[in-house]
């Protein structure tokens, strides 16, 4: 579900090319960061011991993918930690884990191997890592805003972004996959090409709000989908 953003601290002057992507078919990312996904079967990885406990150590790791071609930019550094924040909060509340942030310094890179993550995760003393992988594409198209009946309609931009999180809960030691969750959103503003009053953020802030609003629904999505597939694991295991 689209939510329109026309608020006049989102108008500016804007003269570009359009950026038209494909939002309906993103590829997958995790394999980028993990490599061949293993641990899905209910034998290996849907039993209640390959899931943390309360005293487990858990990490979350988010990284804003725009390695793709088409991909929408990645979010800045103040999104990412905002959407860390939702996600340790929400962790706490659906699984009553207690988490931290990891954060890798130089960023990870999307080379296909999980021995940065296992590695960075013993660095920390982790049990277990959720990492969330977030991307999105944009459409942006010409509109006239106003009423058909006004005397004078403005030209505008509309931007569409579609965002989607990949969430994997990981075995710290080996990498193997417990659980794989997806969630897909969107969000889309309107902006003016000549701007009124001097009262608006930059353009490319203003980009990066709505890329994180897009991200933050796709990231609750996938996160309640996880919930449902945790709630399946302990019913097959008991």
């Amino acid at each position: 579900m689209d939510s329109k953003i026309i608020t006049s601290g989102f108008r500016w002057a804007f003269v570009g090319v359009l950026l038209i992507a494909g939002c309906k078919s993103q590829a997958p990312r995790l394999p980028l960061y993990i490599g061949q996904v293993q641990g899905l079967s209910d034998a290996q990885g849907h039993r209640p011991q390959s899931l943390p406990s309360p005293i487990s150590m858990v990490g979350v790791m988010v990284i804003t993918d725009s390695s793709l071609p088409n991909a929408a930019p990645s979010l800045s550094p103040a999104m990412v930690e905002i959407l860390e924040n939702r996600l340790v909060k929400n962790m706490d509340e659906f699984f009553a884990l207690q988490v931290k942030v990891v954060r890798s310094e130089p960023p990870l890179q999307p080379t296909g191997d999980v021995t940065s993550l296992t590695h960075l995760a013993k660095s920390y003393n982790l049990d277990f890592m959720l990492l969330a992988i977030l991307s999105s594409t944009e459409i942006e198209s010409h509109i006239e805003i106003g009423e058909e009946t006004m005397m004078t309609r403005m030209s505008g931009v509309e931007i569409e972004n579609e965002g989607k999180a990949e969430l994997a809960l990981l075995h710290a030691d080996s990498g193997h996959m417990a659980l794989h969750a997806e969630g897909h959103g969107s969000s889309s503003m309107e902006q003016l090409e000549v701007p009124i009053g001097g009262d608006y953020p930059r353009k490319e802030d203003a980009k990066d709000i709505l890329r994180a609003k897009a991200a933050e629904k796709a990231l609750d999505q996938a996160l309640l989908s996880l919930q449902r597939q945790w709630g399946r694991s302990l019913v097959i295991g008991g």
